[in-house]
C-alpha cells in the first residue's frame, strides 16, 4: 500500500512536471518566432541611421553603401536563423523529453548555453542602462534661474524616458525566455529523475 501511494505521487508529479516542460517547450518555440519579428523590424526601422553611420565613417559611394548594408542584412538573416533552430531544437526536444523522459548531452548543453547567454544579456542591459543614465548631467535647481534651467530639466525627462522605453521592451522579453528555458531545463532534468525512479520502482 505504502508502494502504491508512493508510485501515485510519482506519478502525479511526472504528470505536473512534463505538462511543465510541453508548456516551456512550446513558449520557447514562440518566442523564436517573435525574436524573429522584432530583429527583422530592429533593421528595417534603425536602416536609415545604419546607412548614416556607413556613411559618416567614410567617403564611401552609394554603392558602396548598399554593399554593406546588403551584407549586414545577410549576417542578420544568418543570426536569426541560427536563433530560430536553436530554438526550435529545444522547444520540440523538451515536448519529446516529456513523453518519453530521454534527456540528451546534445540538449543539455544547449540549454546551459542558452541560459548563459541570457543571464549575460540581461545582465549587460543593466549595466548598459545605468551607463546611460550617468551620461545625464544633473544639475540641482537654482531657483533664482528656473525659467533657464526647465529646458534642460525637460531635456534629461525625456532622455531618461526615452532610455526607459528602449530598453524596458527588450528587457521584459529577454527576461521572460531566460525564466522560461531556466525553468524548462529544470522540468526537464526532473522528468528525467521521475521515469528513472519509477521504472526501477516497476523493474
Amino acid at each position: 500500500m505504502v508502494g502504491e501511494t508512493a508510485e501515485a505521487s510519482l506519478q502525479r508529479e511526472l504528470r505536473r512536471n512534463s505538462e511543465r516542460l510541453t508548456v516551456s517547450g512550446r513558449a520557447t518555440m514562440l518566442f523564436g518566432a517573435w525574436s524573429v519579428v522584432k530583429t527583422l523590424m530592429t533593421f528595417f526601422l534603425e536602416r536609415y541611421n545604419l546607412i548614416q553611420t556607413i556613411r559618416e565613417a567614410g567617403d564611401f559611394s552609394r554603392f558602396q553603401v548598399n554593399i554593406a548594408m546588403t551584407v549586414i542584412f545577410v549576417f542578420v538573416l544568418l543570426w536569426i536563423s541560427l536563433e530560430l533552430s536553436f530554438r526550435l531544437f529545444l522547444g520540440r526536444t523538451s515536448i519529446k523529453i516529456a513523453k518519453t523522459g530521454k534527456v540528451g548531452r546534445k540538449y543539455l548543453v544547449l540549454s546551459v548555453c542558452v541560459c548563459i547567454y541570457y543571464i549575460l544579456t540581461v545582465v549587460a542591459e543593466i549595466s548598459l542602462f545605468f551607463q546611460s543614465l550617468r551620461h545625464f548631467s544633473w544639475q540641482p535647481i537654482s531657483w533664482q534661474s528656473f525659467s533657464l534651467q526647465s529646458e534642460s530639466i525637460r531635456s534629461v525627462v525625456r532622455s531618461v524616458s526615452r532610455a526607459i522605453s528602449d530598453n524596458f521592451v527588450t528587457f521584459v522579453v529577454d527576461m521572460t525566455s531566460l525564466s522560461i528555458n531556466l525553468d524548462m531545463l529544470a522540468a526537464a532534468l526532473r522528468v528525467k529523475k521521475l521515469k528513472k525512479a519509477l521504472s526501477e520502482q516497476g523493474g
